[in-house]
């Protein structure tokens, strides 16, 4: 009997995923997006990185692919 209780529960919690999924994606397929005069998505506004991720390797880290606990606590100390 509690065996047929868990099966029922556990669809029941399924089904409501799929549900509450589709809802949200839905959402976001509604949502407008502003679009510049030649098509393309408009991304103007504020950006921020407060952690500066470059996007290419420094050579000089070309063979190093941690940092040690006291590089990074320098590191940090020197952000802030």
């Amino acid at each position: 009997m509690l065996d047929r209780w868990l099966i029922w529960v556990g669809a029941l919690a399924v089904v409501a995923m799929f549900v509450w999924s589709s809802g949200d994606a839905i959402s976001h397929a509604q949502t407008a997006v502003s679009m510049t005069p030649w098509g393309e998505p408009d991304l103007q506004g504020v950006w921020t990185d407060p952690y500066e991720t470059n996007l290419q390797r420094h050579p000089s880290l070309a063979d190093r692919e941690f940092f040690t606990q006291e590089e990074v606590a320098e590191l940090d100390r020197r952000r802030t």
